[in-house]
């Protein structure tokens, strides 16, 4: 293709798409290439945030938002069985998250993209790209060949333009944990709130009540459990034995239940700096998602990446733009990738997840402050502050 762009985007996920939709409707001539034939339902927790909800109405996707059922807040289980029950706290109005069912989120999203004019090609893994000096000509599978002046990195946590840049750090031996992962049929009716199940090995389930009658299931755990046990199918139910509370809702997932295992499940990116080139979704790095907040970060990045760009006013040399934005980035995450270090060191220590669990229960304020800190309604510092006192 002979065109340069201004943008081309490698990753058609919720970060490429709202980028793309937020640019093309600024000026900029975008291209999104998608590995994937098709946009299809993705390995997931389903779950976005308060704040999440809150940044698509912000930008008018309410329509987008308002076809997902809501979460309203989380009940967090001790491994030995104690319930913390908790909704997302009121702070001058509802904070209220979603279930997504994936894919019609993303279909969402790319259509959006879509109708703002970016051009959008599937079945278009990139295979190579090289910096011409002032743009970029990157090559696919098909053996196109497409330009533009800013290369988005967008393509997940397994990001080939991570790795080809140099980014990627390999996971340590203890960051190998791997996520198994079904959706299934409830047994019984329930509550619009996510769960979270703590197992004594550090292990945990996390719960989404997709609609009426579908879970979203997401075991993350050692990933020596599969050899162990024989199997993804025979980890999950195990761990469903464990707890009466998910025995009693889910029973067991059947044989012939699609299962699907993720691993490593954590992606770390050391500094990079290269001419007009961004990362941005998991590709710009992802942590052990206890905390559930993927889909959250990915669209923060996108919508911070975009302003940063349009208010810079850049056509032709994005670095400036990509430098703010990676600043933003760095400190936006910052105290939340170190609450997110600490539940996982927390979650080791089985006596004191337990006096965690009893201290949260007795009071209705603390527990729905500590869900506020997971579901980003308050700041670690503010929510931990309210916790206290």
């Amino acid at each position: 293709m002979d065109k340069i762009f201004d943008v081309l985007i490698v990753g058609a996920g919720p970060a490429g798409t709202l980028l793309a939709s937020q640019l093309s409707n600024a000026g900029h001539s975008v291209v999104i290439l998608e590995g994937g034939r098709e946009v299809k339902r993705k390995v997931c927790g389903e779950y976005l945030c308060p704040t999440g909800v809150d940044l698509l109405r912000e930008l008018g996707l309410s329509d987008i938002v308002d076809r997902f059922l809501p979460i309203k807040g989380m009940n967090i289980y001790s491994p030995n069985g104690l319930e913390v029950k908790s909704l997302f706290p009121r702070t001058g109005k509802d904070n209220i998250g979603v279930s997504l069912n994936r894919k019609d989120f993303d279909t969402s999203l790319v259509e959006l993209a879509q109708a703002s004019g970016a051009k959008i090609f599937f079945d278009q893994a990139v295979i190579n790209f090289e910096n011409q000096g002032s743009y970029w000509s990157v090559k696919t599978v098909q053996g196109e060949v497409f330009q533009a002046r800013l290369l988005v990195g967008a393509d997940g946590r397994r990001s080939h333009i991570a790795r080809t840049i140099g980014a990627t750090i390999p996971p340590v031996e203890d960051e190998k944990r791997i996520a198994i992962h079904a959706w299934v049929q409830r047994n019984t009716n329930h509550e619009r709130v996510g769960q979270m199940h703590l197992f004594k090995d550090s292990s945990y389930i996390g719960l989404d009540p997709i609609t009426e009658n579908e879970i979203n299931i997401s075991l993350v755990c050692d990933p020596k459990r599969i050899k162990e046990l024989g199997g993804p199918l025979a980890v999950i139910n195990h761990y469903i034995e464990k707890s009466s509370s998910l025995h009693h809702q889910i029973g067991h997932v059947q044989e012939g239940e699609k299962i699907y295992t993720v691993s490593p499940i954590s992606h770390q990116l050391k500094p990079y700096r290269v001419n007009n080139l961004v990362l941005i979704g998991d590709a710009a790095g992802f942590i052990d998602p206890l905390t559930g907040e993927g889909i959250f970060n990915a669209l923060w990045m996108a919508k911070t990446l975009a302003s940063e760009i349009i208010e810079s006013q850049a056509f032709l040399d994005y670095n400036t733009a990509i430098q703010k934005f990676n600043s933003k980035r760095v400190k936006f995450f910052r105290q939340k990738k170190i609450t997110n270090f600490f539940f996982q060191w927390l979650i080791r220590k089985k006596l004191l997840v337990e006096l965690v669990a009893k201290f949260l229960r007795k009071s209705k304020k603390r527990a729905d402050a500590f869900v506020g800190i997971i579901g980003n309604v308050y700041s670690p510092i503010r929510g931990l502050l309210k916790i206290i006192f």
